[in-house]
């Protein structure tokens, strides 16, 4: 198992990921606890979208059980019973921000594990525009078959704008 240590502030316990790739938190008593209740995700662009590729008029959330790697490939999305994509719209959330405006919800009739998200531009395949790792507050002793992100709590960077042509 990776440690990934926590900011020292406040007597932070230490991160782990399991063998699976499931982003859990080790309890004092020893065992395992996954990430639960209102999730939260801040998306970095995939390098499409900082080549100046056009975002397309319809774009559709996925969760991953891995990240990708720096080239926005190598990412592994879930593969559960019940799972699909879901569709989101994007609102401007400041100068270098665009935010999901409605709630999103992933739910599965089986443990959704998932430790990222992403943004795609069609239901199933399509383009990887934008990733990051999910983010919560609270911990259960077992996955859960519901992933629920609150209004305005999935953020991505704003693309470039487009360079003028002579």
């Amino acid at each position: 198992m990776n440690i990934n240590r926590q900011a020292a502030s406040g007597g932070a316990r230490p991160r782990f990921r399991s063998s699976t790739g499931v982003a859990v938190c080790r309890h004092p008593r020893g065992y395992l606890q996954y990430l639960s209740g209102p999730l939260k995700a801040d998306l970095g662009m995939a390098m499409g979208l900082r080549a100046g590729a056009e975002i397309p008029p319809m774009l559709f959330a996925g969760l991953l059980s891995r990240g990708t790697d720096p080239d926005g490939h190598g990412y592994e999305e879930l593969n559960n019973a019940g799972y699909r994509r879901q569709t989101v719209g994007l609102f401007p959330a400041g100068r270098t921000r665009l935010a999901v405006p409605h709630p999103v919800t992933f739910e599965a009739s089986e443990p959704l594990l998932a430790t990222h998200i992403a943004i795609f531009t069609a239901e199933t395949e399509g383009e990887l525009l934008w990733s990051g790792a999910l983010h919560g507050g609270h911990y259960a002793p077992r996955p859960s078959s519901r992933i629920h992100l609150p209004t305005f709590m999935l953020t991505v960077a704003k693309p470039p704008a487009p360079a003028l042509r002579d």
